[in-house]
């Protein structure tokens, strides 16, 4: 691994929130493409916002690692709140059920993949300066 290439755990999670983030952007233009611009502006926001914290995560700066811990927990308080209320009906689209689980698998996944390998830690912690 070359000191400008992140291992993969940081890729993964690059991934993952570039996924999510592009996910959201669609959801945003079939939004506007339906005539609804102001439902709109949450998906495209936050999908932007995802973009940013994807880009930032590459170079291994620790402010977008704290911004995608917090996105992948907005990601995953948001499909668990989507499946509640699609299992609370009677009857819930299977899309809804498929989307939700992927979204939440996709926010722990950020969490983990950003936290837990010491490759990870390790790729944030780079420009951290020593203690004196």
């Amino acid at each position: 691994m070359s000191e400008r290439t992140p291992p993969a755990p940081v890729i993964g999670a690059v991934v993952a929130v570039g996924v999510v983030a592009a996910l959201l952007l669609g959801t945003g233009a079939l939004l506007i493409a339906g005539g609804l611009p102001r439902s709109a502006v949450l998906p495209v926001g936050f999908g932007l916002l995802g973009a940013a914290i994807a880009r930032g995560l590459w170079p291994g700066w620790r402010g977008p690692r704290i911004l995608a811990a917090c996105f992948g927990v907005f990601v995953v308080l948001y499909a668990v709140n989507s499946l509640a209320d699609a299992l609370g009906g009677t009857g819930a689209p299977a899309g809804i059920l498929v989307g939700a689980s992927v979204l939440a698998l996709a926010g722990l996944a950020v969490i983990v993949l950003l936290f837990v390998p010491p490759s990870s830690r390790a790729w944030f912690a780079r420009y951290r300066k020593p203690r004196p």
